[in-house]
């Protein structure tokens, strides 16, 4: 017997036998009432909330990968390709009681890790210091002359992964020793995140920035032969932009 509610009720009636319309009171009685849920969602984005709602009450659940999408499934009944595929899952349900464990199993285990990262992800917000931490990360500078963000040389790669990594610890800023235009500024985003940001520098289509070391500044022997206006310029003015000291 398959139950059906809300809006799916309309396809449902006397001339499809087997199908039964019923109302909703309380969702976990209608959650208990049910064997197995299924979800053959084939569009959208983000979370399915029925598909979440019916695991936190502890049914088993199939459905298209669609219906599982951002939950982390693993097996194969929670990613059916469509709803055809979905509704052969729940037919192998009703006659093989071994599957219908196997699937029982799955999608509370499937609870189980889900419910701990929504914890891990809401502990930050328990605690006054923790959202601080949170809020006010390090901010990193990095300085280089590599466009990084087209991944296609083996240091272009290094350094994306990198950033890939770092931006999971700090908010990092790259300042770029050459001209980048939006397309650069959109592909170095997606690399370095929502609070990443990629500054080019000033100057010629080299991002080179002309002049001599100038007499009065305060450099040793060794800094006065090895300082590189070009880039140490940009570094300075992008440095003073910042709203916070980088590290």
């Amino acid at each position: 017997m398959l139950h059906v509610a809300d809006g799916a009720t309309r396809y449902a009636g006397p001339a499809r036998p087997g199908i039964v319309p019923v109302g909703v009171g309380e969702p976990k009685d209608f959650y208990l009432a049910l064997d197995l849920g299924v979800n053959p969602h084939e569009g959208g984005t983000g979370l399915k909330i029925k598909t979440v709602e019916a695991l936190a009450h502890g049914r088993p659940v199939i459905g298209t990968a669609e219906a599982f999408r951002g939950l982390g499934a693993h097996a194969a009944f929670h990613a059916a390709p469509d709803a055809v595929a979905t509704a052969a899952l729940a037919q192998r349900c009703a006659a093989e009681p071994r599957f219908r464990q196997e699937v029982a199993r799955e999608s509370a285990s499937l609870a189980a890790r889900y419910a701990r990262t929504v914890r891990r992800q809401f502990a930050p917000f328990r605690f006054r210091e923790a959202l601080e931490r949170l809020i006010a990360r390090p901010r990193a500078l990095l300085v280089t002359d590599i466009p990084f963000w087209r991944e296609s040389l083996g240091n272009q790669a290094r350094i994306a992964a990198m950033l890939r990594v770092a931006r999971g610890e700090m908010d990092v800023d790259v300042l770029f020793l050459g001209k980048a235009g939006p397309a650069d500024d959109a592909a170095a985003s997606r690399i370095l995140g929502r609070r990443g940001r990629l500054l080019a520098s000033m100057g010629g289509p080299g991002g080179r920035v002309a002049g001599l070391v100038p007499p009065h500044a305060r450099l040793t022997s060794f800094e006065r032969q090895h300082l590189m206006p070009p880039i140490s310029w940009p570094m300075r003015r992008c440095w003073r932009r910042l709203p916070t000291r980088p590290w």
